[in-house]
């Protein structure tokens, strides 16, 4: 959780992802000081980042076994 609030403090950065076999969590700049969070966990559901204006289904790269 360090890294998270380090990488809160570099004032470009608009998104930051991490990631766990299946689920996704995307933190995401709204304003100066406000960071929501969007997280996924359903493989059949789409996630997007604002950022790089990329969209895929979570199933895509995560197969449950």
């Amino acid at each position: 959780m360090k890294t998270l609030i380090a990488c809160k403090t570099i004032p470009t950065l608009q998104e930051y992802v991490l990631t766990d076999n299946p689920e996704i969590e995307i933190y995401r700049r709204e304003n100066e000081d406000y960071w929501s969070l969007i997280k996924e966990r359903e493989v059949n559901h789409y996630v997007h980042f604002n950022a790089i204006d990329f969209s895929f289904e979570l199933g895509e790269i995560y197969q449950r076994k």
